[in-house]
C-alpha cells in the first residue's frame, strides 16, 4: 500500500531559484579557492590578510553574478561581502572566522573543499571563465590559480 502523503508532496521554487543558487555558488567558490590556498581551515583565520583576502575573492565572484543579472541586494547573505563600511568589513571578518571556528554546519562545508578538490577546481574555472566572458576584473581569485591547479592534480594522482 502507497502513502498519500509521498505522492502528494508538491515541489515549488521562486522565480530567482537560478539566481539564488549562483549566489551560493559565488560566496563558496570564493571562499574554497582562499582555503586551497592557505591549506587548512585554521591557517586561513589565523592570518588577517588570507581572510581580507578571501572576502574580496568572494566579491570578485558576487560581480560575476551580478553581471549575470542576480539582484544582488535580494540576497542578505552577500550584504557581508559587499559592505563599503570600514568598520561593518572588520566585523564581518570577525563573523566569518567565529562562523568557521564555532559553527558546525559552516566547518563541515568549508572541509567539503579538502574533500573534492575536483569540485572546487570546477567551481574555481567557471567562475573565472564566466567573468572573463562579462569582462569582470578578478585579480584576487586569478591569484588562487596555482594553489587551486595543484590541489586537483594531486587529486588525480
Amino acid at each position: 500500500m502507497r502513502s498519500p502523503g509521498l505522492y502528494s508532496l508538491r515541489f515549488s521554487a521562486t522565480a530567482d531559484m537560478l539566481h539564488y543558487l549562483w549566489v551560493q555558488y559565488a560566496i563558496t567558490g570564493g571562499l574554497w579557492a582562499a582555503l586551497i590556498r592557505a591549506g587548512s581551515l585554521n591557517a586561513l583565520l589565523s592570518d588577517r590578510d588570507a581572510t581580507s583576502a578571501a572576502l574580496s575573492a568572494v566579491c570578485e565572484c558576487l560581480e560575476v553574478v551580478e553581471r549575470r543579472g542576480a539582484m544582488l541586494s535580494r540576497y542578505p547573505e552577500t550584504e557581508p561581502f559587499l559592505t563599503n563600511s570600514a568598520l561593518r568589513k572588520r566585523v564581518n571578518i570577525w563573523m566569518t572566522r567565529w562562523m568557521f571556528r564555532h559553527d558546525e554546519y559552516t566547518k563541515r562545508c568549508s572541509a567539503h573543499a579538502f574533500g573534492d578538490p575536483v569540485e572546487v577546481k570546477t567551481f574555481y574555472d567557471d567562475l573565472i571563465a564566466t567573468g572573463r566572458e562579462l569582462s569582470v576584473s578578478m585579480p584576487v581569485m586569478e591569484s588562487y590559480a596555482e594553489a587551486i591547479s595543484q590541489c586537483a592534480t594531486k587529486e588525480r594522482t
